[in-house]
């Protein structure tokens, strides 16, 4: 197997760490594209440029993704830890160069979510003057990544995300409600398996597919595929049309003009708990 030491290296740049590093996660280019909000064909561009200067192949195609080659996997093992203490001390450097203490926080991109990290921002803040307190929303995948290195101090998402995670530590403060939104014309049945089930999954690009799908695997059924769009009006407008459905809070169709069409299960919905988490480092 073809080594990476020497030259190999030179003129090997962030963007291509980063890219490589997105696809070697995900295995797969449109996944990775939705992540770096970048195009899919610049995913691919930025891949052949990398396997151009090394002069290996890294990935190569399987079914609907990829898989690392045996040369792409030797480097994503030797990129991934160090990529990642290289973010880890550039924050550290930023962190150091600020005149004032600064708190970030992360969260979903759910209206309840938002609203709630919005007010305990703003109560963090009132209880402590001197601390600039900044909140931004992500993808749960971009929230874990932004907390592990550092960028951001704490993360409020729903539990399901967060639990089970290696020295990440969490507590619930509360949940939200979330239902199936569905064209009206498919029906009002109680039994969201034998409505939903086999039927395309649509999402909003910040939401979590994984979670997403454990939801649908926890009311008896399997979507055929997943689609996403970038915003939930692009959501609510696609399941109109009549072909999707998707998962969310009351506020995912509450402003859209598409609300009349949409269905909604079950009645009373289903509660999902928020919590609040931080990375403690471990002592090992």
């Amino acid at each position: 197997m073809a080594g990476f030491e020497g030259s190999l290296f030179r003129g090997f740049t962030l963007q291509q760490i980063e890219v490589f590093l997105t696809v070697a996660k995900h295995l797969n280019y449109s996944k990775a594209a939705k992540e770096l909000y970048i195009s899919q064909p610049a995913v691919s561009g930025w891949i052949k440029k990398t396997e151009d200067m090394l002069g290996m192949q890294l990935f190569q195609r399987k079914n609907r993704g990829v898989e690392l080659t045996p040369e792409g996997l030797e480097l994503y093992t030797k990129l991934e830890h160090v990529y990642q203490r290289f973010r880890v001390s550039v924050n550290m450097v930023m962190r150091d160069m600020m005149s004032a203490p600064k708190f970030d926080i992360g969260c979903l991109n759910f209206a309840d979510i938002v609203e709630r990290t919005r007010a305990a921002a703003e109560q963090f803040h009132g209880e402590n003057l001197q601390v600039d307190v900044c909140y931004e929303m992500f993808n749960y995948s971009e929230l874990r990544q932004k907390l592990i290195c550092g960028e951001l101090d704490a993360i409020v998402t729903l539990d399901f995300d967060v639990r089970g995670e290696i020295n990440i530590r969490s507590k619930v403060i509360g949940a939200m409600t979330h239902y199936f939104f569905f064209p009206k014309e498919w029906g009002e049945g109680a039994d969201a398996a034998a409505l939903l089930g086999g039927r395309t999954l649509i999402l909003e690009v910040h939401n979590g597919e994984e979670h997403a799908l454990e939801v649908c695997r926890r009311f008896g059924f399997e979507p055929a595929q997943v689609r996403h769009a970038n915003s939930y009006l692009e959501v609510t407008k696609a399941i109109a049309a009549g072909d999707c459905f998707t998962i969310g809070g009351r506020d995912l169709a509450k402003e859209s003009p598409f609300l009349p069409s949409l269905g909604c299960l079950p009645k009373e919905g289903f509660e999902e708990a928020i919590s609040v988490a931080w990375y403690e480092k471990s002592s090992s």
